[in-house]
């Protein structure tokens, strides 16, 4: 090596370099990871895409709709907004949700539509790999099974993926009176 050429020194100095530097990072294998709000209907634990989920609060105070369904809670002042109340349980399979001090309303929108629905509990963000997807559904009888997309195991619980948009494009959902 000639010490008075920079081109030489600069090989001198990779050389040196490569023999002792630590490898680059291999390429890791990019995981799908869905992101999700984790629910409670009735005893079944439910998600539902973070698109699809405008906001969660707790159950206000409802005002009642006269000659409503009986899934048809009422309406709600929302910081000025009339918001429908929807009991999602008793929509779904015809009897009440088990309204506690967990109860929260999740308000969910396609288009211009904007409903809030009453579920029994809200488990925050749920985080999910393609690799814990699972073909287990419900019985094809049960009637939560139109509106499940997949369902996922984690930790050995079973969560399904709830696709608010199936229900809302219900013609059903929309004849609220009796």
């Amino acid at each position: 090596m000639d010490k008075n050429n920079p081109f030489s020194i600069l090989r001198g100095i990779e050389a040196q370099n490569r023999r002792h530097g630590a490898a680059l990072p291999q390429q890791t294998a990019i995981r799908q990871r869905w992101t999700n709000l984790g629910f409670l209907l009735g005893n079944q634990k439910l998600a539902a895409l973070l698109t699809q989920v405008c906001e969660v609060f707790p159950c206000p105070a409802i005002a009642r709709v006269p000659g409503a369904k009986p899934w048809v809670l009422g309406i709600a002042n929302i910081r000025g907004y009339i918001l429908p109340l929807i009991d999602l349980h008793a929509y779904i399979y015809g009897t009440p949700s088990n309204q506690t001090h967990r109860s929260k309303i999740l308000v969910v929108t396609k288009k211009k539509l904007i409903t809030g629905l009453l579920v029994e509990e809200v488990f925050g963000l749920k985080h999910f790999l393609d690799e814990e997807w699972t073909g287990q559904q419900l019985p094809s009888n049960d009637p939560l099974n139109r509106y499940i997309q997949r369902g996922f195991v984690q930790n050995r619980e079973i969560w399904l993926e709830f696709d608010f948009h199936l229900l809302i494009e219900q013609e059903s959902f929309f004849l609220a009176t009796v």
